[in-house]
């Protein structure tokens, strides 16, 4: 298959926060709908649970400078997501990678 970006997840150890970016390769530079979305366990995210961010970006979704997927989750386990698709709002052919299992616990 053709590679759209790739979906990072961060941690800052001085701070104890993570932080999920999903970065396009394909369409760089085009809007194109694009995903970011982590969940902490024990922390109800506002989006169904998530903590995310999403629309119609040129180059990525997700971290700076919004902050709506940078989120406290020092010695917390932690799921992470992202989609980038060919179109806007949504439509067209989809690539998504991550890992929606809690994983990278900490402590």
């Amino acid at each position: 298959g053709v590679r759209y970006g790739k979906v990072h997840l961060l941690y800052n150890n001085d701070n104890g926060k993570n932080c999920v970016v999903t970065i396009k390769s394909r369409f760089h530079g085009k809007r194109t709908w694009t995903e970011a979305w982590i969940k902490v366990k024990g922390v109800e995210g506002p989006d169904r649970g998530w903590f995310s961010e999403y629309g119609n970006f040129r180059y990525y979704a997700g971290g700076l400078p919004q902050k709506k997927t940078i989120v406290f989750a020092k010695d917390k386990c932690v799921a992470f997501y992202g989609r980038i698709y060919s179109g806007k709002g949504g439509n067209g052919t989809v690539a998504e990678g991550g890992r929606l299992k809690m994983g990278n616990c900490g402590g």
